[in-house]
């Protein structure tokens, strides 16, 4: 049985709910709103990281990360590693979609998860553990660390 304290929040919320809409509408078209909106997306998408370091970043790009091509609004995605849910680049819809650090590859019919690049404050890392030993190297743009990953994996089947 509700209380009286629970009626009355209840009237109070319907009595109110367009007023407050308006108020957080009015909200999310400030500067303050739409950070805190974007960041509350990427949390809820699994990405966790220095959060005002990765806002900065997502301001600071107009271009994709991998394909240089020029991106805002809907077209611009943060990358992030599924499986250490960190961020790794801004880039376009295109290749966030297609993007090969996600996708499953097939060999003797297994499924196993590609996550070898990592963003670092020089730019990318590929790092793989191959017979016990890691193989680690440092690259300045997104796209040369993926060519070089899909490289390496082919030589090493």
């Amino acid at each position: 049985m509700p209380s009286d304290k629970q009626e009355y929040d209840k009237e109070y919320y319907l009595k109110n709910k367009d007023k407050r809409l308006k108020k957080n509408n009015e909200y999310y078209k400030t500067p303050e709103g739409i950070k805190s909106h974007k960041i509350g997306r990427w949390k809820s998408n699994g990405l966790i990281d220095n959060y005002e370091k990765v806002y900065q970043i997502y301001l600071d790009t107009n271009n994709c990360m991998k394909c240089q091509v020029e991106i805002s609004g809907r077209n611009k995605h943060m990358d992030h590693c599924h499986e250490t849910k960190l961020y790794r680049a801004v880039l376009c819809n295109s290749c966030n979609v297609g993007n090969t650090l996600d996708t499953k590859c097939s060999k003797n019919n297994k499924s196993t998860e590609i996550k070898n690049i990592y963003m670092t404050k020089y730019g990318y890392r590929f790092m793989k553990m191959t017979k016990g030993k890691t193989h680690s190297k440092q690259f300045t743009t997104l796209e040369e660390c993926i060519d070089y990953k899909d490289k390496y994996l082919l030589e090493v089947g």
